[in-house]
């Protein structure tokens, strides 16, 4: 159990996994010394699946990974790697000799090889669809309303999912963003015409928002920067 290097005043750490509050003396609101005795601290889980616990120094709180907390205090770091990573992928395990310090590509490719990626699709905290589900949508003749009232999703969702922007690794879709088609000679055009966004938007393949922004100058404004409608 040692000090851990910025907050060892007043928190131990143990290479097994625990943070320890020291016993510590302080004054109650009536003026009273009080002494909190040293105990060891719950953790709860955070939203990316990883241990976590609530300091608090001089009346500010700090929020901290418990997997950090142990790597600071036992795990050198003499090539300054910002990220700390569970080897063997289990986040509930905490020791130190469970722990590395990464990289941020080098955590991303260790995800990947050891398949322990949760934040991509039907694994993500944030979904309710799966695969099959994402395929269906995908596939689909039926509106986007329907679509997002069937699956109980918004008509956004299910645009993305058509267009590739998300969900991509199931529907092999490779999304690319319709702007990036138009030639500077296009952009010119919408810049200058008197034509209304939505006609635009059919006669040049792109969203109605996207041509109102042009006409205005803020999209595409490398291309529109040094052109007047004057």
């Amino acid at each position: 159990m040692k000090p851990h290097p910025e907050f060892g005043e007043y928190y131990l750490v143990s290479d097994l996994g625990r943070i320890i509050s020291r016993e510590r003396s302080f004054k109650s609101s009536y003026g009273h010394t009080r002494t909190k005795k040293a105990q060891v601290l719950r953790t709860n889980i955070n939203w990316k699946g990883y241990h976590a616990v609530k300091l608090q120094i001089n009346g500010k709180k700090y929020n901290r990974m418990v997997s950090r907390l142990v790597a600071q205090t036992f795990i050198p770091n003499p090539e300054n790697k910002p990220e700390v990573n569970h080897k063997f992928g289990n986040k509930n395990d905490n020791r130190a000799s469970q722990l590395e310090w990464n990289t941020g590509s080098e955590n991303v490719q260790h995800a990947k090889d050891t398949g322990l990626d949760p934040q991509k699709g039907e694994t993500h905290w944030k979904t309710h669809l799966s695969n099959e589900e994402v395929l269906q949508i995908f596939n689909s003749s039926e509106t986007a309303h329907t679509l997002s009232d069937k699956f109980n999703i918004a008509p956004t969702t299910v645009a993305s999912i058509k267009t590739g922007a998300h969900w991509s690794h199931v529907t092999n879709k490779m999304y690319k963003k319709k702007w990036e088609k138009l030639s500077k000679q296009s952009v010119v055009e919408i810049f200058f015409s008197k034509e209304r966004c939505v006609d635009l938007a059919k006669k040049y393949n792109i969203t109605r928002e996207h041509a109102g922004r042009i006409r205005r100058g803020i999209a595409n404004k490398e291309i529109t920067k040094t052109l007047s409608h004057a």
